[in-house]
């Protein structure tokens, strides 16, 4: 017989590990939240709005607030068939529980469940939603012939525990060729005076076809975000010999990658040079190798981060440990086993496959770089979508990413929709810190002030724009002479 008591169990059960295996805010984060505060209203909001992306997570939990009566009435149709779209990811217990439900369910009711699983499998199966929302592969698109070379490497700067660094980067250069395309490590040696600021950064970005940088991301970073601001500076003022295609002209080439490690020299070891650092890592190596997926996930980091110096006896492979945590449902994992594949390994489906699960369970950077995907792919591997770019862009928008409202702006500022110009307006005052903008940022909010008939303050930021595109000898002419009619 069907319990729903057993259900309750399981989706409490369910919740607090959820919960403490999460490292950062998704909306899976804020659902699990509400459900132990019992508050199940929010909840399936939080559900829903991530299961109609295709979370297998999210379609088995909102099924147990169908079932439990918990969504507002008790709604066996609606709970098997969240249950069974959960069930086709395989996502672990929904078939036993839809077969339960069935077991219990008279001929009608069966009927009905079916009805009802088929209309929500035609909008959000897999293969519904890699149509309307997902990257496909591409059957054609541009072919690189010859990869973008490195002409100069923007300064390398920043100020982190009282260690002022500012060194050229291009120190122990090693260019390698990984999957057709392009990719590059680069060194910046630290000053190493105990515990000097020490870690690994990788940042992603595209070329275009006059040698300048764009959209530049950093898609691992550790630890935290102590090096971000200086390796995205130094990206957007680095210089490049562009891409050619087959014909020799010069093409866009997205998805260059650059790796760079702090403070970390091959002479060293990380339990003689950086002794707390160590002591952490043992900490965290113990809990990870006891099967913890937040540490799992923190552990697989650290081996990352700080691999090449490590003495032998401390040496262990990070994937192992980044697939569990992943698989036990650490967003930031995903998303990190994402980018690993799309952009280390060039792996685009087993990369596609995590980053999915990260989007839909709402985490704002795989959402932001779901975006980037679809609108400016990897040369040749998946379709172009400015419309499903623009889905995604405004998702992580409304969560106040700022690269997404630029895209999201790049994509809607031509319409004459003055309630989306509106929006656009809230998202650019919401961005805090001026030191997260970029040219691009402050010249699309001078676009929309103007639109709303704000020519005052669109003069103010299309000035900001043309400082910031100065800094790094971009030609500002055509914003010139736009300067000039406001």
């Amino acid at each position: 017989m069907f319990s729903v008591q057993k259900l309750k169990f399981l989706l409490i059960s369910i919740v607090c590990f959820g919960a403490s295996a999460s490292i950062v805010q998704a909306d899976m984060i804020k659902a699990n939240e509400a459900i132990a505060d019992g508050d199940f209203k929010d909840a399936k909001e939080y559900l829903l709005d991530s299961a109609v992306l295709g979370s297998a997570e999210a379609q088995f939990k909102l099924g147990l607030l169908f079932a439990q009566g918990q969504s507002g009435v008790v709604d066996m149709t609606q709970a098997a068939s969240w249950l069974a779209l959960a069930a086709e990811q395989n996502y672990s217990g929904a078939s036993a529980l839809v077969q339960e439900i069935l077991a219990g369910s008279s001929h009608e009711e069966s009927v009905a469940i079916l009805n009802s699983f088929t209309e929500l499998e035609s909008k959000y199966s897999a293969k519904a939603l890699t149509q309307s929302l997902y990257p496909e592969k591409s059957s054609s698109g541009s072919v690189i012939g010859q990869n973008a070379k490195r002409l100069s490497d923007g300064n390398l700067s920043y100020d982190a525990i009282g260690h002022n660094i500012n060194r050229s980067m291009g120190i122990e250069q090693a260019n390698r060729r990984t999957g057709g395309l392009f990719s590059e490590n680069a060194r910046a040696a630290a000053i190493n005076t105990q515990e000097a600021p020490s870690g690994k950064v990788i940042v992603v970005y595209d070329i275009t076809e006059n040698g300048f940088t764009s959209d530049p991301d950093i898609v691992f970073s550790y630890p935290g975000t102590t090096f971000d601001r200086a390796v995205l500076d130094s990206a957007v003022l680095s210089k490049y010999l562009p891409a050619q295609d087959i014909e020799g002209k010069p093409i866009r080439q997205n998805g260059f990658t650059r790796s760079i490690i702090f403070g970390l020299q091959y002479s060293m070891q990380l339990d003689k040079q950086y002794p707390q650092t160590y002591d952490k890592f043992r900490l965290v190596r113990l809990r990870a190798k006891k099967g913890d997926p937040a540490n799992e996930y923190a552990y697989s980091a650290m081996l990352r981060a700080y691999g090449n110096i490590l003495a032998p006896k401390d040496e262990d492979d990070f994937m192992p440990y980044l697939q569990s945590a992943a698989k036990a449902g650490v967003y930031n994992a995903q998303y990190d086993l994402a980018m690993y594949e799309l952009y280390i390994e060039r792996n685009v489906q087993e990369g596609l496959k995590w980053l999915k699960l990260a989007a839909s369970s709402g985490l704002t950077k795989a959402e932001y770089r779901m975006g980037k995907l679809l609108l400016n792919p990897p040369n040749g591997v998946l379709e172009t979508s400015t419309d499903k770019a623009k889905f995604w862009f405004e998702r992580a928008a409304k969560k106040h990413h700022v690269a997404a409202v630029e895209k999201y702006a790049s994509l809607v500022i031509d319409s004459e929709d003055k309630k989306k110009l509106k929006d656009l307006r809230s998202m650019f005052k919401e961005i805090k810190g001026e030191e997260s903008r970029s040219a691009e940022s402050y010249y699309l909010n001078a676009q929309v002030e103007q639109k709303v008939g704000s020519k005052r303050k669109a003069k103010s930021l299309l000035k900001k724009a043309i400082s910031e595109a100065e800094k790094s000898g971009r030609s500002v002419k055509q914003w010139d002479d736009q300067l000039a009619t406001l």
